[in-house]
């Protein structure tokens, strides 16, 4: 079911190892250029693969994912009100929300040296729905999420809104009070 709707979604995909978040192809980075063929499809469902890698950026119909660690986090940050109007997907420790946006860097915003969002953009990829996360959870569609991806028009304002009520959720005013702590990062991260 899911690896029909990702693909009329205009998403890449590529399978990866049993109940893991690591891809099982020597490469990814092909797919990050062109879409599986009906073939590899064909061949990774007759091996049994449950677990797909849904690749973020261009190739995907400009697909940036937000990824979001905690559940408290998504709560606190009232980010139930951007779900309820694209797909997301509920994952072992918080969600996945996909919107389609153009020219976004990957980022992730960190807190005392721990990631607890990140933007996921070109050269990135996240667990697709219907996967196996390694403790047994099962990557689930948010059931009050529709079953489509919102575009956004505005993105900058949208991670800056995102980033205001995540500095109010940790008490700070103003970034620049606690550099040491908080910021925002480009880096290797896969959801």
């Amino acid at each position: 079911m899911w690896l029909d709707k990702y693909r009329r979604w205009g998403i890449s995909f590529f399978p990866l190892k049993d109940r893991d978040k690591r891809p099982a192809v020597a490469s990814w980075t092909k797919y990050q250029k062109q879409h599986p063929t009906d073939a590899e499809i064909n061949e990774w469902k007759s091996e049994g693969v449950t677990n797909y890698g849904a690749v973020c950026g261009e190739i995907s119909g400009d697909l940036v994912v937000v990824d979001v660690d905690k559940e408290e986090l998504f709560s606190k940050l009232n980010l139930g009100e951007l779900t309820s109007n694209t797909f997301t997907v509920k994952t072992a420790k918080g969600y996945h929300i996909y919107l389609r946006c153009k020219k976004v860097e990957s980022k992730s915003l960190k807190w005392k040296d721990k990631e607890e969002i990140r933007i996921q953009s070109d050269g990135k990829y996240v667990v697709m729905a219907g996967s196996i996360h390694p403790t047994g959870c099962i990557y689930e569609h948010l059931s009050t999420s529709p079953l489509e991806i919102k575009s956004v028009r505005d993105p900058k304002g949208l991670f800056e809104e995102i980033e205001r009520r995540w500095k109010k959720y940790h008490g700070i005013d103003k970034i620049e009070e606690a550099k040491e702590v908080v910021q925002w990062k480009t880096g290797e991260a896969k959801g």
